[in-house]
């Protein structure tokens, strides 16, 4: 709820600071709906959101009366975000059309001391017994994840009519998380804290494909949508490293575990963009949506929830949606 209210007072800033440099250009002669042909920039912010998914399962429990703590939806959820995007755009000498395109961005999702209500502790199925029956308890467990992303692209674009653009190159993302799983325990004279950490490194390199759509829906105002989607191989790493801390500091430290392997991953991107034409053909303001859905790659806390797995978890599919708003120039 937090996020969509942020999303919607930046967009009510946005429209203002449109609206203010909308006077501005008043003395200026409106052009036609055209889009730039030639050399252009664009710059835009995002607002990004990423809800969770996959099955339910309880992770922590209340000890005594059973009660979910904490849920892998609780974990997978990973709530809202920011992130970057560039394009520059250009033709060579022959009249080809190019565009190079950049966007990075980080979710995160923190949460701290889930203590049972009934104060008798808090259980997991994931916490290995001393003996078969026993049920281990801590006073507190906590959690903290977050997810980047960075890619960049090349693509050749053509014009197969107007308004109707297909496009077509190679693309790198790197998809990057970290999962850390915690627990405290106080036994009077010493406390105790554990920390499993989980890292997971995706490495996508391939080849896309797509259109847009341009269209003008009123005076100075351009409406473009568009689709996208790419084959890519994905050598993946997993790591995991747990940290026992006593009263004297780090004990039993062990060494990082790392898992590899390669797989096929699939992206698909659709949105659309309603473009505010401030001085027609030279300056634009916009803002839009879009969605991303990724298919083949290893989620941290996928590898954390996984017991048994002797390589990284990959069948996963996280998706997450974007407001955008930015300037464009054309020159």
């Amino acid at each position: 709820m937090k996020t969509f209210k942020f999303i919607a007072s930046t967009l009510m800033a946005f429209g203002y600071v449109g609206a203010i440099s909308a006077g501005f250009a008043d003395a200026q002669i409106h052009g036609n709906f055209n889009r730039s042909t030639g050399f252009y920039t664009e710059a835009n912010a995002k607002v990004l959101q990423r809800p969770g998914g996959g099955s339910l399962f309880t992770v922590a429990e209340d000890a005594i009366t059973q009660q979910p703590l904490l849920t892998s939806s609780d974990v997978m959820d990973l709530g809202g975000g920011a992130g970057v995007e560039a394009r520059i755009g250009w033709r060579n000498r022959v009249g080809g059309h190019w565009e190079f395109r950049t966007s990075l961005g980080k979710i995160e999702n923190n949460k701290s001391n889930i203590e049972a209500p009934s104060l008798g502790g808090v259980t997991s199925p994931f916490f290995v017994p001393p003996a078969p029956g026993e049920i281990v308890t801590v006073d507190s467990v906590s959690y903290d994840y977050s997810s980047e992303f960075y890619s960049i692209e090349l693509t050749r674009r053509y014009n197969k009519s107007p308004g109707f653009t297909w496009f077509w190159g190679p693309r790198f993302i790197s998809l990057k998380e970290e999962f850390n799983f915690g627990t405290f325990s106080d036994f009077g004279l010493a406390a105790v804290t554990t920390n499993n950490q989980f890292k997971t490194s995706n490495s996508l390199i391939g080849g896309q494909v797509g259109f847009d759509i341009t269209l003008p829906v009123g005076q100075n105002f351009i409406c473009t949508g568009f689709v996208r989607t790419g084959a890519y191989g994905n050598p993946v790493v997993a790591k995991s490293k747990l940290t026992t801390f006593g009263p004297i500091g780090p004990q039993g430290d062990q060494a990082t575990i790392k898992q590899e392997k390669g797989i096929g991953s699939f992206v698909g991107e659709v949105g659309g963009t309603l473009y505010y034409q401030i001085v027609p053909n030279v300056c634009s303001s916009f803002v839009g949506y879009e969605a991303t859905w990724i298919d083949g790659v290893a989620l941290a806390p996928t590898q954390a929830l996984s017991v048994g797995e002797t390589e990284p978890v990959t069948n996963n599919t996280p998706f997450w949606h974007a407001i955008n708003f930015g300037l464009r120039f054309s020159y």
